[in-house]
């Protein structure tokens, strides 16, 4: 009898891995959790992403609060990113598909990788930024500007990358996306956020290179602005 290759071996673990996600391998006794509960894979990835947004808020209004700084120099166009922001925020959760419907019908394989990208965005993106507002302390505000005594932050999720907040706020919108808008509202909401973002993004940057100079140079060779290591 001739030995199966290497190669198949691994896709037929490949294989069962996937259907094991799609079955819910969080089992008890002969019944799978999905079993016991009557959730689907798109139920189960809404109620994670909803308890990402939970932690999300409860994080945020519980942080530790900082005195008003003094502003030394701020910047309201940026405000035309965030209302840009907002509007893609408002696609995903305003023009949503049915609620145990698929994000597209792609069959096991896919629905299963979708659900998996889905709430993996989510809990990384909550970190992302709950981490980012702690670093920041002081500095953190919704508004473009330089306070006295500015101090550049390039500790952790900084050294990953120069907007993190930013960042982390794209990936738990794609992820809520997935889980819960149709295809079409995702992709609008993607671009009017990436458009908003980058408006802030110039702003900000252009206001942080005029304070810290060649520091703030040197950052942005090291660390890349949105996508760690990529972009």
């Amino acid at each position: 009898m001739k030995k199966p290759t290497a190669g198949i071996t691994w896709l037929n673990r490949l294989d069962s891995l996937i259907i094991s996600l799609q079955r819910c391998t969080f089992s008890f006794g002969n019944y799978s959790f999905f079993e016991m509960t009557s959730l689907s894979v798109q139920e189960f990835t809404r109620y994670v992403v909803i308890l990402c947004w939970i932690f999300f808020v409860v994080g945020f209004l519980f942080r530790k609060k900082i005195h008003a700084q003094t502003e030394r120099k701020r910047n309201t166009l940026a405000t035309t990113g965030m209302l840009l922001e907002a509007i893609g925020y408002a696609l995903v959760w305003f023009v949503h598909r049915e609620f145990n419907a698929s994000f597209l019908p792609l069959g096991v394989y896919l629905e299963s990788i979708i659900a998996f990208v889905a709430i993996s965005l989510a809990i990384s993106s909550v970190w992302l930024i709950l981490s980012a507002i702690k670093a920041l302390g002081k500095h953190w505000t919704p508004a473009a500007r330089i306070i006295e005594r500015h101090e550049l932050i390039t500790a952790c999720p900084y050294n990953l990358v120069r907007h993190p907040i930013y960042s982390g706020m794209f990936g738990l919108m794609l992820a809520t996306g997935l889980a819960y808008s149709k295809p079409l509202a995702l992709a609008g909401a993607v671009v009017a956020y990436l458009v908003g973002t980058f408006i802030r993004i110039r702003i900000e940057e252009k206001l942080l290179s005029e304070y810290f100079g060649g520091e703030y140079t040197d950052y942005k060779k090291k660390v890349a602005a949105f996508i760690p290591y990529i972009l």
